[in-house]
Order: structure tokens, then C-alpha cells, then sequence
């Protein structure tokens, strides 16, 4: 028995000396359910010498067993002389909130949690109890709704500050070592339902699988290490192509050249590899790709990033925020509008000899034809102006469509209005014709984007 017990553990340190996983002069926080897994963990932990404490989240879901899962825990960190960490949650009130299914306003709030009191404590990481059950059941459900190759490794062993000892037994190994020690631990009555897509694999597929093949959970665990493997290959083949194809990749802007792309072996899985970064799902990168040349000017949303396709390129930038106000220019001086837009205006004395700006940042108006205050906003659906040496009216819509102006560089176009709401000035672009420098300006204001 005792035996048995010390082939567990040495199991466990192995396998967290081989993954680099812990050290035993850091400090680490063990998520504690009261579950036999986390119960194990936490034993598993103590009794090989790392030093731990524990934290339990009661999400009140489920009743008194809520209220009986934390004074097991409380009971169980007294007895083996673990601080304990706890934290409640009103995690129904936060589903309705955000519009999430209580599964993942659990997820978001435990994990939330844990971020911040890693912080708190100055801990390395967080320690989990995931095992090769949990892993071999990731990989089928992956599967079945639909994955990459990465959704085909199953766990991964260590994420960022999250970290999974247990990854290296199975679920009975577990059960097994609790026996052994004689510890008690609680079971969630909710498990034992196969209402929910993993509980249907665990309760029903599983057991299905395992009458075909008893050792179905060891090769799957086995499978997703090689195609782990396999796919940091492909990882560092795909940064190569990615090298090629994308002119600029900076905070606010990435730029992939279509004709680079479409040279690259499997283009339409390049492209994945490039998006998946900002969002974009599957069907949205797949209409992506079939519209590289047919849907020139489409606009596609991610949660985060907006792209579209302009010039035979792909643009991706953050989501813009619609900046609703109207700035106010009263008179002559530098005005700083926000953190991107700042303008000066001067008034001069104008002599023809004097010319004229050509810059179209820097433009000279007729100051007699312009009355402040002056205005700054975005440009606004229906916006129209009289372009410099035409006769008549143009929807500015026109003009940038007509000049090749981009989806994002609309968005964050602004124009300058007379005190009459008439457009003097497409920023950055075109002065109306209606204020340019004739023969008879006597005074000119000045105004300058810097």
C-alpha cells in the first residue's frame, strides 16, 4: 500500500522536474474544490515538499452542497495546516449581467480571482488538477465541435500562470492514492449529470470507447504529445511564412500583401494563423479567404479587430472608438484636440506674390470668407463639400471612395466647419472651393495639421 503510494508521487515529481513546472523555494496556490482531485493535488504537493496554500470559490449554485464543499475545504487546510483562501460569488447575478452561460461567468470569476491573488500572495502560479481523463476528454471534444491542430493536444501542462501537475496519472491513480492516505473528499452532484457536452463525453462516450479500447484515454493523451510536437514545427514553418507575407505588423495596424500570401503552400491556413491572433473565427477567416479578390472595401469584426481589404492588401486594426465630440475653435491659436489631432491657426497679411500652400496639411484660406468660432468633428453620413476648382457639390463618401481612401482611415477622418456648419476642410485631404485664395484676399488664416 505504501508502495503504491510513494510510485504516485515520484510519478508526480517526475513529471513536474521533466515539464519544469514548479520549484520548491517559489510559493504556488492550489485551486481547492474539495473534489478528489484537488484534494489530492494538495496532498500530493504538500507531502513532496513544495510549499503551497490553497483557495476555494464558493459560486452559491448549488446550494447547501456549496455551503458543505467549503467547510470540507476550511476543515481539510486546518487539519493539514494549509492557509486557506476563500471567495464568494453571486455568479448567476454575473451570468445575467454579461450575457454568459453560468459556466463561464464561473470560469471568468475563478480565474479573475486567481490572477489577482497570485498578486496578492506573490505566488508563482496557480496548480490544477487536471489529469490524462481530463486531457483525453478535451481532445475528443475538441474534435467533435470543430478544432485547429492545436485543439488535438489535449491540456497543455503549463499556461502562462496556470499549471497542471496531475497531467502525467489517470483519474483511478487518483482515487487509489486518496484510499490509500484514508482522506475524505466531497463529490459535485452536478457531475454526475450528462446535461453538459463534457459530462456527456465523461458519463457516456468514454465508457463507450473504453469497451472498443481499455487503454483509449492513454493513446489519446499519447496522440495529442506527438501532434503537441508536431505542431511547434509547424508553429515555426508558419512564423517563417508569416515573415513573408506581412509588410507591417505594429499596435495599431497589420498589413499581409494578398500577393505574397497566395504564393504560400496551404495560403488559406496561413491566413488562419495570422487572424486567429485578433479574434476572427473560422467562418469569418474562411469568407475571408475566398474574398481576397471579390470582396474589396467588406468590412469583418472581431470582438477586438475590424478588417477589410483594400489595394491587394489585408488591413487589421484595433476596433475605433467613434469619437462623438464637436471641438469648438474660437480664434486664432494652437489647439491640441485630442491625443492624435492638434491644429494651429494664424491670420496674415496675403500679397499674390506670396502664392500659395500646396501642402494639403497646411492650407491658406481666405480669412474674410471664414467666421469663428470654427468646428472639428468626424465626418457624418450626407457630409457634403465643393471640392477645389470644381463647380458643384460632392458627398465626401464619394470623394474618399473615389481617392481610395481606406475603410479605417474614413473612420477616423475629420473635416473643419465655418461657423455656419458649411465644410471648409477635409482634413489632411481637400480645401472647398468656395474658401480658396483669389486675386482679391487681402488676409489669410492659416491653418495647419501637427
Amino acid at each position: 500500500m505504501q508502495k503504491s503510494s510513494s510510485l504516485f508521487l515520484r510519478k508526480i515529481e517526475q513529471f513536474i522536474e521533466q515539464k519544469e513546472l514548479m520549484n520548491k523555494s517559489q510559493l504556488y496556490l492550489v485551486a481547492l474544490s474539495g473534489g478528489a482531485d484537488s484534494v489530492a493535488l494538495l496532498l500530493a504537493l504538500k507531502k513532496l515538499g513544495y510549499n503551497v496554500e490553497a483557495a476555494h470559490c464558493n459560486f452559491h449554485l448549488r446550494g447547501e452542497e456549496s455551503d458543505r464543499d467549503e467547510d470540507f475545504c476550511k476543515n481539510l487546510c486546518r487539519e493539514l495546516d494549509i492557509k486557506l483562501h476563500l471567495a464568494h460569488f453571486d455568479t448567476q447575478t454575473n451570468a445575467n449581467l454579461h450575457g454568459i452561460s453560468i459556466e463561464m461567468a464561473a470560469r471568468n470569476l475563478r480565474y479573475n480571482y486567481f490572477e489577482a491573488l497570485l498578486k496578492d500572495i506573490n505566488a508563482s502560479a496557480v496548480c490544477v488538477a487536471h489529469h490524462k481523463d481530463d486531457s483525453a476528454e478535451t481532445l475528443l471534444l475538441n474534435l467533435i465541435r470543430g478544432t485547429g491542430i492545436e485543439g488535438l493536444t489535449g491540456i497543455k501542462s503549463k499556461n502562462n500562470k496556470i499549471i497542471r501537475p496531475f497531467l502525467c496519472v489517470r483519474r483511478n491513480e487518483i482515487i487509489n492514492y486518496l484510499e490509500q492516505q484514508n482522506q475524505s473528499f466531497v463529490t459535485d452532484s452536478s457531475n454526475l449529470v450528462n446535461d453538459v457536452q463534457r459530462n456527456k463525453i465523461r458519463l457516456d462516450v468514454m465508457p463507450l470507447l473504453q469497451t472498443i479500447n481499455p487503454l483509449v484515454v492513454e493513446h489519446l493523451n499519447q496522440t495529442g504529445e506527438y501532434i503537441e510536437e508536431a505542431t511547434s514545427i509547424l508553429n515555426t514553418a508558419l512564423e517563417q511564412m508569416q515573415d513573408r507575407v506581412v509588410l507591417l505588423k505594429t499596435e495599431g495596424q497589420t498589413i499581409v500583401d494578398i500577393e505574397r500570401l497566395e504564393k504560400e503552400q496551404s495560403s488559406s491556413y496561413l491566413l488562419w494563423y495570422i487572424l486567429k491572433t485578433y479574434g476572427f473565427n473560422t467562418a469569418q477567416i474562411k469568407q475571408i479567404s475566398c474574398g481576397l479578390k471579390t470582396s474589396v472595401g467588406r468590412v469583418w469584426e472581431s470582438a477586438t479587430h475590424a478588417l477589410t481589404i483594400n489595394n491587394n492588401k489585408i488591413i487589421v486594426e484595433p476596433l475605433f472608438t467613434c469619437d462623438t465630440r464637436e471641438y469648438r475653435l474660437i480664434e486664432e491659436g494652437l489647439y491640441h484636440l485630442n491625443s492624435k489631432l492638434s491644429i494651429e491657426i494664424k491670420k496674415e497679411p496675403y500679397s499674390i506674390d506670396n502664392g500659395f500652400s500646396k501642402d494639403p496639411k497646411d492650407i491658406w484660406i481666405d480669412a474674410d470668407k471664414v467666421a469663428f468660432p470654427l468646428s472639428v468633428r468626424l465626418i457624418k453620413e450626407g457630409d457634403r463639400m465643393i471640392p477645389l476648382e470644381m463647380k458643384g457639390s460632392k458627398l465626401i463618401s464619394d470623394m474618399l471612395t473615389d481617392t481610395k481612401v481606406s475603410y479605417f482611415d474614413r473612420q477616423r477622418q475629420y473635416v473643419l466647419l465655418n461657423n455656419g456648419q458649411q465644410i471648409i476642410w477635409l482634413l489632411g485631404r481637400r480645401i472647398d472651393d468656395r474658401y480658396k485664395i483669389t486675386s482679391s484676399t487681402k488676409t489669410v488664416l492659416k491653418i495647419k495639421l501637427l
